[in-house]
């Protein structure tokens, strides 16, 4: 059995291929969608206290 890349690698691997102004473009939404996240996780977090 050979040994495999983590699903994580193997996830980022075209990101590394990517010319620059593809993941300069994704950033405002990366940034995005880790404020709705925190968001969400604060929610959660609430919710939680309250039950």
């Amino acid at each position: 059995m050979t040994p495999t890349l983590p699903a994580a690698a193997l996830a980022a691997a075209p990101l590394a291929r990517a010319p620059a102004g593809v993941i300069r473009a994704a950033v405002p939404d990366i940034e995005r969608l880790e404020a709705e996240l925190r968001e969400l996780k604060g929610r959660l977090e609430e919710t939680d206290r309250l039950e």
